[in-house]
């Protein structure tokens, strides 16, 4: 009788935990658009490459190495829900491959921001190497390619109220010389709530949807010692 009982109650928790579990991602929107360009390699300059562009590549034919600039202003609730989440991904759209060949990208993280969102004179030589060839040629364009960042997000926030990241061709020599455009493109902010970066913070799942897993992996274990 009290195992017909608990299963029922696990049959319920089944239907119960979708509903828990509904809304457990928060999203944080990237407030920059920047981008990091050093000129031929021998200066930084700063900008908009395009209104809804970010570039890890040539900008223009043979000429420049752009980096992608992602950072993020977090509110006190985003860092209350970050500090105790489970899993932090950045989710960045991929709308563009141009002759990229054997190149791939590199993320990385820029630490240390304090509340400024800004792009630094030295970002383009700095930076924690987070995910290493996330996109290559065998990408697939038009979606977003989600890289876990949680272990990086999570030291940031003790003391930061910014996040930023940027995206780096991780091999090969550019700019180059091959008569063409060497170049991953991804959507910024500009490109609209459906296409922006953006961070999903998990957090620590309710404990009423930790008890009824526990009751449902219970029930079902002395289920099958019952059979």
């Amino acid at each position: 009788m009290i195992t017909k009982s608990l299963l029922t109650l696990a049959a319920a928790s089944l239907f119960l935990l979708p509903a828990a579990d509904a809304a457990v991602v928060v999203t944080v929107a990237n407030n920059g658009t920047n981008y990091l360009d050093r000129n031929l390699l021998s200066n930084t300059t700063f900008g908009s490459l395009s209104s809804t562009n970010l570039t890890g590549g040539e900008t223009s034919v043979d000429t420049n190495n752009s980096q992608g600039y992602i950072p993020f202003s977090l509110s006190v609730s985003d860092i209350a829900a970050i500090s105790t989440a489970t899993q932090v991904t950045l989710n960045i759209k991929l709308i563009g491959l141009t002759n990229v060949g054997s190149l791939v990208l590199n993320l990385y993280g820029l630490s240390n921001r304090g509340t400024d969102a800004n792009a630094r004179t030295n970002d383009y030589s700095s930076g924690t190497l987070l995910v290493s060839s996330f996109a290559n040629a065998s990408s697939t364009v038009n979606q977003y390619l989600s890289l876990d960042v949680t272990s990086y997000v999570k030291s940031q926030i003790v003391s930061n109220e910014v996040v930023a990241f940027k995206f780096a061709v991780g091999n090969g020599t550019l700019p180059n010389a091959d008569g063409v455009i060497n170049a991953f493109v991804f959507s910024s902010a500009d490109a609209g709530a459906s296409a922006a970066p953006y961070l999903s913070v998990t957090p620590v799942p309710e404990p009423g949807t930790v008890a009824l897993c526990a009751l449902a992996g219970i029930s079902l274990a002395i289920f099958r010692r019952r059979k």
